[in-house]
């Protein structure tokens, strides 16, 4: 059979299509942006997505933080990622965001608060509670591995 590839006009497939929500239109129009590196025009546009808040603020949120970010704007990523973790307490986008912020820091030579970050998530992600809930089970054979004496050795 022959296989084709392309746009379906809105309505034309079935008759059961729908049209995009604005807050979806928005944020693929913000994504797109983001992709072309345009940065000040992608966190305009999830600006708009973030004031409309409907169900993915949270997520334009962290794609305006990470335009930002790309955009060289570290203080005003660094801001926009302590209001997403703030104003989104749940966001599966808060972790992310956290890790963001603290390159945004390495990015304005603000190690100690880059460190703070890493070192608070570094905890999170290696508690113990954590570990044996099996949220990661790379550990265990991490831990393994290097209890029989295997050793790492750096190439150069």
């Amino acid at each position: 059979g022959i296989l084709l590839f392309g746009t379906v006009p809105s309505g034309a497939n079935d008759g059961n299509a729908t049209e995009p929500s604005p807050e979806l239109k928005q944020l693929k129009a913000g994504q797109a942006a983001l992709r072309a590196k345009e940065y000040d025009a992608a966190a305009t546009i999830l600006d708009k997505v973030i004031a409309l808040e409907g169900n993915r603020t949270d997520e334009a949120a962290y794609l305006k933080a990470l335009a930002l970010y790309h955009g060289k704007k570290f203080e005003a990523c660094a801001a926009a990622c302590s209001e997403l973790k703030t104003l989104h307490e749940n966001s599966v986008w808060r972790h992310k965001a956290s890790f963001l912020a603290a390159a945004a820091h390495v990015g304005n030579r603000d190690y100690e608060k880059a460190e703070a970050i890493y070192e608070k998530e570094a905890g999170r992600l290696l508690s113990a509670a954590r570990i044996q809930k099996g949220n990661w089970g790379g550990y265990d054979s991490f831990r393994r591995s290097t209890n029989k004496g295997v050793q790492i050795q750096q190439v150069r």
